[in-house]
């Protein structure tokens, strides 16, 4: 992969004493993950690196929840080399992304409906854009 450091987590510094706050930016992608674990699932059943990076970015999920499962000479190591770690793992995934990427096929897209078809909207309506306000003083303003 040309230039991985483009695919590095920005992850806040505390200014106080420069440490970086790898806990803050783990919690983010653990609640991305549990948007859609079912697509996160298949990183954990793939190639070696690639399921070692998400078995990496879980377990240091676990420990930022105080999930101690880990003995403390071991979450002590992971937690002094996370923010490398997690640049590493992210470069990894990010590398299986690009090759399994498949583009969408024609027959995968969304068709939207056209508005050419769809009824004629009354003044007293209520809007289509879902705001709950009548047409006339929505988008039937302008």
């Amino acid at each position: 992969m040309d230039r991985p450091e483009r695919y590095s987590p920005l992850m806040p510094v505390d200014e106080r004493n420069g440490d970086i706050l790898w806990e803050i930016w783990i919690e983010g992608f653990e609640e991305v993950i549990e948007l859609r674990p079912a697509a996160w699932q298949k990183l954990l059943d793939t190639d070696a690196d690639t399921a070692a990076a998400m078995r990496g970015i879980i377990t240091l999920a676990d420990v930022a929840r105080g999930d101690h499962r880990e003995p403390s000479k071991y979450r002590e190591a992971l937690t002094a080399t996370a923010p490398d770690d997690i640049a590493h793992w992210v470069v990894t995934l990010n590398a299986w992304r690009l090759a399994n990427y498949k583009p969408p096929q024609a027959g995968d897209l969304i068709q939207k409906p056209s508005f050419a078809s769809a009824r004629k909207i009354g003044r007293n309506d209520s809007c289509p854009c879902g705001s709950g306000k009548k047409y006339k003083r929505c988008c039937g303003l302008h």
